[in-house]
């Protein structure tokens, strides 16, 4: 099935070869070429074709779409953190999640109805992920089951947990 290349598709076809020879990517003469093909072009994997060894760079506004908001949310997210004592957490397991059935409620449609579930140990506390769709991370990695402190900061998805 031929699946006709919409006007859009030819405009990123030749901001990709445009960026390719600005960049030494691509030879003049075959930027040149390339460019009266795309004009030419009627389907989409003849646009395909056109860019398929050009490599990728990411330009300024992908870049800061792709790397820079989503840590400047994350960050956003950590310092309006609610917060969780861990005093108050017993040795039953204490449930974290979306479900209003949860000891902690949360809101951000990134946090799973039954997430994760903090439990006091003889030792301290012990975090575990209840198989959530988005995970739970401390410190950066995804955690399965994990021992928790006084000033750790638990991201269940993409909402931040502060632990006090």
């Amino acid at each position: 099935m031929r699946v006709r290349a919409s006007e859009r598709e030819r405009d990123e076809t030749i901001r990709v070869l445009n960026d390719g020879c600005a960049d030494g990517r691509l030879s003049t003469a075959t930027h040149e070429e390339r460019i009266e093909r795309a004009l030419a072009a009627k389907t989409v994997d003849e646009l395909r074709q056109l860019t398929m060894d050009v490599p990728r760079v990411l330009g300024p506004k992908a870049w800061l779409s792709k790397t820079l908001v989503p840590a400047i949310r994350r960050r956003v997210a950590t310092a309006q953190a609610p917060c969780l004592w861990l005093d108050g957490i017993g040795f039953q397991p204490f449930v974290v999640g979306r479900s209003p059935r949860a000891d902690l409620v949360m809101t951000d449609e990134t946090v799973s109805r039954r997430h994760a579930h903090i439990v006091r140990t003889p030792d301290g506390f012990m975090l575990a992920d209840l198989g959530s769709t988005n995970g739970t991370w401390l410190g950066g990695r995804r955690v399965g089951q994990v021992e928790i402190a006084a000033g750790d900061v638990v991201l269940l998805g993409d909402a931040a947990l502060r632990l006090l």
